[in-house]
């Protein structure tokens, strides 16, 4: 079975939960590092990334986050009562700002009657872009 059948039959139409890494949220290309976790009963989450390990449709490729995939567990405890508590949605903004600078030549010819001046510039042009990305994060309380 292919990794995107795989994939559709664990979490297409079901309730997905994201333990978002609290270092960087997102990587270089601005995709979210979580784990992905199901419901796999009434007791226990099914750990999706885990299940893609252990099936070979991924491999571990550990970079510098709050999650060491060598420690993870197929099934963790998390009971549907604790789902039914109150809870409370914390909405946050990351911001990144990107800087690029852009050296360039302009080469300025001036003729003044019978005077011709040639002047070399070099100018520098720095654009910065800036982007902000909400992120929603349930809390429960006690």
């Amino acid at each position: 079975m292919r990794l995107e059948n795989t994939l559709a039959n664990l979490v297409l139409n079901k309730k997905v939960y994201l333990d978002v890494d609290d270092i960087y949220v997102m990587d270089k290309y601005y995709r979210v590092v979580a784990v992905v976790y199901i419901r796999y009963n009434v007791t226990h989450l099914l750990n999706v990334n885990k299940r893609l390990i252990d099936n070979s449709y991924a491999d571990i490729s550990d970079y510098y986050n709050e999650f060491n995939p060598y420690t993870w567990k197929l099934y963790e405890y998390y009971p549907e009562w604790i789902e039914n508590q109150q809870t409370t949605t914390i909405t946050t903004t990351r911001t990144i700002t990107t800087t690029a600078t852009f050296p360039y030549t302009v080469t300025m010819t001036t003729t003044s009657l019978t005077i011709t001046t040639t002047t070399i510039v070099t100018v520098t042009h720095t654009q910065t872009i800036i982007t902000t990305i909400p992120f929603t994060t349930t809390v429960t309380q006690p």
